[in-house]
């Protein structure tokens, strides 16, 4: 079950310990400062909205703000309850892709020691929910519905799984559904009427 992998451990002890001492930025240019003052302008709040700070931040080489974010984040997943914390960590995991975690953890690795255990449970705990047969044998199901949103989404989480999807896979085609079978021979088939004879 993916919710094992956060609560096996891979956090430890990265939820608790003194602050990091805070290394010196170089300033930023234009462009990321533009980047920085965008994200600045409103609050980040939750988990998603602060990982998503963080990466962006991180984008740009904006290392202080993507600490910073990211500092936020590890609060936002330190309040949570332990129950609640590897279903938050697996939505993570889920909505970011792999590149944009690595970009952000060799952006913030010189201000957090535990950046990267925090990172690795926020992939490992998203990789581990996208292979789960359960939620896979749930998008196999919508990939066979009429509903065209629910098909691009299960199709997406399929695509993400590889080859982890195939079991999942294996019974779509077995959904009742009739193939269509061959039409009538061109130009006879019972019925059609009789073509006369062609030009000499």
């Amino acid at each position: 079950m993916w919710c094992a992998v956060a609560a096996g451990g891979l956090l430890g002890g990265a939820l608790r310990g003194a602050e990091p001492a805070r290394p010196a930025f170089r300033p930023l240019d234009p462009l990321a400062q533009s980047v920085v003052d965008s994200l600045d302008a409103r609050p980040r709040t939750t988990p998603a909205e602060r990982l998503d700070a963080a990466i962006r931040a991180a984008e740009v080489d904006a290392r202080e703000a993507a600490a910073r974010y990211f500092a936020d984040l590890v609060d936002s997943l330190r309040d949570l309850d332990d129950a609640a914390r590897p279903g938050v960590l697996a939505d993570l995991g889920d909505a970011v892709d792999d590149a944009a975690l690595s970009r952000l953890a060799r952006a913030v690795a010189s201000t957090d020691d535990d950046a990267a255990r925090v990172i690795d449970a926020i992939r490992d705990t998203g990789r581990a929910r996208r292979r789960d047969p359960q939620v896979l044998r749930a998008a196999a199901a919508d990939l066979a519905g009429r509903d065209a949103a629910a098909r691009r989404a299960a199709g997406d989480r399929l695509a993400a799984a590889g080859v982890d999807a195939l079991p999942a896979l294996a019974g779509v085609g077995g959904t009742g559904a009739k193939r269509p079978g061959p039409g009538p021979a061109r130009g006879g088939g019972r019925g059609a009427a009789p073509r006369g004879p062609g030009p000499r």
